[in-house]
């Protein structure tokens, strides 16, 4: 998703998602987790590139989303 991918505010991440070593059925399988936040990544460069957006716009769209995502379980009514 473009709103919530660092690479367009012109950071490098890597590491974005966990992954985990399972045994399934005697055999070891990676399973991927959840997606990290920008600062939660094993490697953050921002200002890596020319981004379409600056960071502080990217940042305030992540809000956005998560106070979006928070909403949705609530009673009032949505549209």
């Amino acid at each position: 998703d473009v709103l919530q991918n660092p690479y367009y505010a012109g950071a490098y991440v890597w590491g974005r998602r966990q992954t985990e070593k399972v045994v399934v059925d005697g055999k070891i399988q990676k399973r991927q987790g959840k997606m990290l936040r920008p600062e939660e990544c094993k490697v953050l460069i921002r200002d890596h590139h020319d981004g379409y957006i600056d960071w502080v716009s990217f940042e305030d769209n992540l809000k956005m989303i998560r106070d979006n995502n928070l909403n949705l379980g609530s009673d009032e009514s949505v549209g």
